[in-house]
C-alpha cells in the first residue's frame, strides 16, 4: 500500500481480511501498536525535524505555544493527530530530548513510549486539554 493513494489504501480489501494489525513497518524499522500513537508521531516528527531550528524559534522561543488544536481530528474515526504530534515536538524541544529521540525509531519509541508515570506525556496531554 506504501505506493498507492491514500483512497486507494483505506479501500484495500486486505485491511479487512488479513487478521489483526500486529505492527508497522517503514524503511526496515518496525513499530508496535502500543503506545497506539507512536507510528504516526514518529512519521510526523521525521517530516518536520529537518526544519527544528525555525520550528523552535518560532513555536517555543517567541511565541511560546501553550497548545494545539486539529479541526479535522475525529476521535471516533482515528487515534492520530497533528496538534497531538506538535505538543510531542514543543515537549521533546523544551526537555533537550528531541535529537536524541530523532535519532532511531528505536531511541524514539523508547523516549516517547506513553507511561502514566512519564512526565513528558502527562505535558503533551496538558497541552492538547488546554
Amino acid at each position: 500500500m506504501y505506493d498507492v493513494d491514500a483512497r486507494t489504501a483505506k479501500r484495500d480489501g486486505r485491511l479487512r481480511d488479513s487478521g489483526r494489525l500486529i505492527r508497522f513497518e517503514f524503511e526496515g524499522h518496525s513499530f508496535p501498536l502500543v503506545p497506539p500513537n507512536v507510528f504516526y508521531d514518529w512519521l510526523y516528527l521525521t517530516a518536520i525535524y529537518p526544519h527544528r531550528e525555525w520550528l523552535k524559534e518560532r513555536i517555543v522561543m517567541q511565541e511560546r505555544f501553550a497548545g494545539f488544536t486539529d479541526i479535522e481530528f475525529n476521535p471516533s474515526k482515528s487515534i492520530n493527530c497533528q496538534a497531538r504530534s506538535c505538543a510531542l515536538f514543543v515537549a521533546l524541544t523544551e526537555r533537550e530530548l528531541l535529537d536524541e529521540a530523532m535519532a532511531s525509531p528505536e531511541a524514539f519509541i523508547k523516549i516517547v513510549k506513553a507511561d502514566d508515570d512519564s512526565s513528558i506525556a502527562k505535558e503533551n496531554e496538558n497541552r492538547l486539554a488546554l
